[in-house]
C-alpha cells in the first residue's frame, strides 16, 4: 500500500492494518532476530567484543518497541475503535474512560516514545556501520544489517501512518473529551 491508499481508509481500518501488517510482523522479526543475536553473541563474543553491544542494544530496542505496541493495542487503539463504533450517546462512556485513566495527554507521550526505540535501532545500525572489517565477515552479519535497515524503513513508515491518522484521531477524541468534561463540570 502507498500513502495515498490510507487517506481513503477509516481510522479503524488503519488501526487494524497496523496491528495485522505491522505489529504482528515486528513481533515475528524480533523473535527471529533474538535467536540470531544470541547465537552471534555466543559464537563471536571473544573474537569480536563489540558483538556484546549489539546484543544489549537489540534487547533495549526490543523491550521499548514491544512496550509501545502493547500500550497502543491495549489502550489507544482499543479506545479509538470503541469510540468509532459508538453512537453519540455512548461516546460519553469513552470520554469517562479517558478521564478516569488520566489519558488526556497520552497521545503526545506515545509519540515521544517512538523516539526511544528509534534511538536504539539507530544505535544498532551505527554499530553495524562502525564495526571492524573482520566483524563484517561474521556469518549472518550482512543479512542482519540489511534486515535491520529494512525494519527501520517499515517502522518509519508506520510511525508516519500513526502520526498522520491515529494520533490525529486521538487528539480529536481528546478534545471532545475535554469539552465534555468542561460542560459536565459547568465550566463552559
Amino acid at each position: 500500500m502507498n500513502k495515498k491508499d490510507f487517506a481513503k481508509m477509516s481510522v479503524s481500518d488503519i488501526i487494524l492494518y497496523l496491528i495485522n501488517d505491522f505489529h504482528t510482523p515486528v513481533r515475528e522479526f524480533l523473535e527471529e532476530k533474538t535467536s540470531m543475536v544470541n547465537a552471534m553473541t555466543e559464537k563471536y563474543k571473544d573474537e569480536y567484543p563489540k558483538v556484546i553491544f549489539l546484543k544489549e542494544l537489540f534487547f533495549q530496542f526490543e523491550k521499548q518497541i514491544l512496550k509501545q505496541m502493547r500500550k497502543e493495542e491495549d489502550v489507544m487503539f482499543s479506545i479509538i475503535l470503541e469510540y468509532e463504533k459508538s453512537s453519540e450517546s455512548c461516546k460519553v462512556e469513552v470520554f469517562n474512560s479517558i478521564i478516569e485513566k488520566g489519558l488526556t495527554l497520552w497521545g503526545t507521550q506515545m509519540q515521544n516514545e517512538h523516539m526511544v526505540f528509534l534511538h536504539y535501532l539507530n544505535s544498532i545500525l551505527d554499530l553495524f556501520d562502525t564495526c571492524s572489517m573482520n566483524w563484517k565477515s561474521v556469518d549472518g552479519f550482512n543479512k542482519m544489517k540489511k534486515d535491520f535497515n529494512d525494519m527501520k524503513d517499515v517502522i518509519e513508515f508506520n510511525i508516519w501512518l500513526e502520526n498522520t491518522y491515529v494520533y490525529k484521531k486521538w487528539d480529536e477524541i481528546k478534545e471532545e473529551t475535554l469539552e465534555y468534561l468542561m460542560k459536565s463540570k459547568g465550566w463552559k
